[in-house]
């Protein structure tokens, strides 16, 4: 018997049934065949052996082979198969993501701030009947609001109701001056610097209700 070749030919075997079990058992049909061809090749190296001394007749008798010519002695090439891509988690997540709609919450009823802000500005506005008669009885009207205070009074105004800006304290009493009647120095006061400034902080309201009760001298 020929060792080299049945050597070979157990070797090329060997490695059809390794990579066989490697796909899980799995097999193509030419790795199928090329397996019975090379196990064919081993038989016939073997049957060789013994041909010096077996006669014909105890020789086993084999169905011609209807398979192609042998292959070459050479190693075959390993079978290569090319796994399919697989997705990105990320990928299947997007393409399989289903959209539930979510309950939203309930919206809560807001109230506008600055209603809140305009009524406290309105309150520092308002004035007792009684109290104000008596100052109208112990107060001379003004002709001009700025020349009215004193230099504290006035830095102690800029400071806490006009952000210590002196040209827009400048700039109000000028304006206040140039109106002909209280409720529409108010109305000016309340949409404006009054608003802008917070008169209706708690810190600012004891000033803001000095500075007011002055402004309503100037149409006495």
């Amino acid at each position: 018997m020929d060792y080299q070749r049945s050597k070979a030919l157990l070797k090329k075997i060997n490695v059809l049934h390794d990579s066989a079990i490697d796909f899980e058992g799995s097999m193509t049909s030419m790795e199928r065949d090329l397996l019975l061809q090379y196990l064919r090749d081993l038989y016939d190296t073997i049957l060789d052996d013994g041909q010096s001394t077996q006669t014909p007749s105890n020789r086993i008798k084999r169905e011609p082979s209807v398979a192609a010519a042998p292959a070459p002695i050479a190693a075959p090439a390993p079978v290569q198969r090319v796994a399919e891509p697989v997705k990105p988690v990320a990928q299947v997540i997007e393409t399989e993501k289903v959209t539930v709609p979510q309950e939203l919450p309930a919206k809560e009823e807001i109230k506008p701030e600055g209603g809140k802000k305009k009524e406290r500005l309105a309150q520092l506005f308002q004035s007792n009947d009684a109290q104000d008669l008596r100052s109208r009885f112990g107060a001379l009207p003004i002709s001009d609001i700025g020349k009215s205070m004193g230099i504290n009074d006035k830095i102690l105004t800029i400071n806490e109701l006009f952000g210590g800006d002196q040209g827009l304290f400048s700039s109000v009493v000028g304006e206040l001056n140039n109106f002909k009647s209280f409720d529409k120095a108010q109305e000016y006061l309340i949409g404006g610097v009054a608003k802008k400034q917070g008169w209706y902080e708690e810190d600012k309201k004891d000033k803001a209700t000095t500075f007011i009760k002055l402004i309503r001298r100037r149409y006495i």
